[in-house]
């Protein structure tokens, strides 16, 4: 399983985020002369959360719109300061890749700064079921 730091950017339904992640931490290295630069590379990327299925906003009936709304709010509490950890998993031993599902997201474990675990909390809500990805 890999770890990142990322913020979340936008989310369209109760399972599907675009995030912003990074892949090198933020550190304030010395270039020499007194110069000093703050290094940060991030990447942009649709997620799919791992095990969870919720309502399609598009769907009739007003769930999707309320479970985007419910992560909205999620977000709001458990990551007040924008900032969570994100794990993927490896596609197999043999290719290292973060896996992808079939539309191309990646999978992912959303866990807030105060251990909470998006992917469970989205469940036990009633706005999410409990789906395995192939």
């Amino acid at each position: 399983m890999y770890e990142y730091t990322a913020r979340v950017m936008d989310n369209y339904d109760g399972d599907t985020l675009t995030v912003e992640i990074d892949l090198v931490p933020n550190e304030d290295r010395d270039l020499g002369f007194g110069i000093h630069k703050n290094l940060r590379e991030t990447t942009i990327e649709k997620l799919r959360l791992y095990g969870v299925n919720a309502p399609e906003v598009k769907a009739a009936g007003p769930e999707g719109e309320e479970a985007r709304d419910w992560l909205r709010v999620w977000f709001a509490e458990h990551c007040p300061g924008g900032d969570f950890t994100l794990n993927t998993f490896q596609t197999s031993r043999l290719n290292t890749r973060d896996k992808q599902e079939k539309y191309g997201r990646y999978l992912a474990i959303v866990t807030a700064p105060d251990g909470r675990r998006l992917n469970d909390d989205l469940i036990t809500s009633g706005h999410g079921v409990p789906y395995m990805v192939a």
